[in-house]
């Protein structure tokens, strides 16, 4: 935690805006294993978010742990904008097919800032697998007021590793 800590710093002090590219593929073992710890609940989770920042944590997850944890395993997903009967839809895209609307989808994210893009995945997810998100899981929280909106507007709670303030002091 302390090392991955340490790399955003230097990574963002520079610059208003929280990046996390470098450190979610430098680190992706232990950005998996901070992860895992804020979701692990003993069966299958599917695991993802919208594509640009879920893809690399979803994915590192699903390599890590699934074959280390016996009780859980983590199926990467993502959602994107595609094209379905002449107009633009966020869509759900898994290499494994939904169990069944039971199966939990959590949704993962490099930086939680306004809600927007999380609450946009589970839409997604509610619409296309019938299940209702109810946990995100994000590495930085912008302090932004995301954290507040996703709760009250769309009943889901939202968990962060780090915060703006840890990062950037």
């Amino acid at each position: 935690r302390e090392l991955i800590l340490q790399e955003l710093k230097e990574t963002n002090k520079e610059s208003p805006y929280i990046n996390c590219n470098k450190v979610i593929y430098a680190y992706s073992s232990n950005i998996c294993e901070l992860f895992v710890n804020k979701i692990k609940n003993g069966h299958i989770v599917y695991v993802g978010g919208l594509a640009d920042g879920a893809i690399g944590i979803a994915s590192a997850i699903n390599a890590f742990y699934t074959r280390f944890d016996e009780t859980t395993y983590y199926y990467p997903f993502f959602v994107r904008k595609t094209e379905k009967n002449g107009r633009f839809i966020e869509q759900c895209f898994s290499m494994i097919p939904v169990v069944n609307a039971d199966s939990p989808a959590i949704i993962v994210d490099d930086v939680l800032t306004t809600g927007y893009s999380i609450a946009k995945a589970a839409a997604a997810i509610n619409r296309e697998w019938g299940y209702k998100p109810t946990l995100a899981v994000v590495l930085v929280d912008n302090e932004m007021g995301g954290k507040e909106f996703l709760l009250k507007k769309h009943g889901i709670e939202c968990r962060s590793i780090f915060t703006r303030k840890e990062i950037l002091g």
